[in-house]
């Protein structure tokens, strides 16, 4: 797993890599899995297109398919909680252990639900109830 912060303020946050390769490996990934993944931690202002190429007010998030999963640092610092950045992660490498699992079937079906609501999308419930099940599980501290 390789972690990259591209601002000042994403220095901020620290994850702790150890307890969360375990966790992930605890979860079905394997360690070649976990190697590839990249987390980026960015500057983003709000209203911005992400870098999956769509476009979310306020977004906490992405994953661009292949192995990167992207967490936003707001210019609402305030909003930079540990529970929040913790809970976009958890949600966003479950979109990564969900491509991992089976590549084309996951883009098969995201062209297949595009045209549902966000929520109602069964990859994004998949991602939400993955980040409740876990979310007392704390890999972020901020300081």
């Amino acid at each position: 797993m390789r972690i990259y912060y591209d601002c000042d303020v994403a220095r901020r946050v620290y994850l702790d890599r150890e307890r969360f390769t375990a966790f992930l490996i605890s979860q079905g990934m394997t360690e070649q899995q976990v190697n590839r993944l990249n987390i980026r931690f960015q500057w983003m202002l709000k209203e911005r297109d992400c870098p999956d190429g769509h476009n979310y007010k306020n977004p906490h998030g992405c994953y661009k398919y292949g192995s990167t999963v992207y967490l936003f640092v707001h210019e609402e610092v305030q909003r930079l909680t540990p529970q929040r950045v913790n809970y976009a992660l958890l949600h966003e490498v479950r979109h990564y252990m969900q491509h991992a699992r089976d590549a084309a079937g996951f883009q098969q079906l995201l062209d297949e639900w595009k045209d549902l609501p966000y929520r109602q999308r069964p990859l994004e419930q998949d991602a939400f109830a993955f980040a409740d099940q876990h979310k007392d599980q704390q890999f972020i501290t901020i300081d």
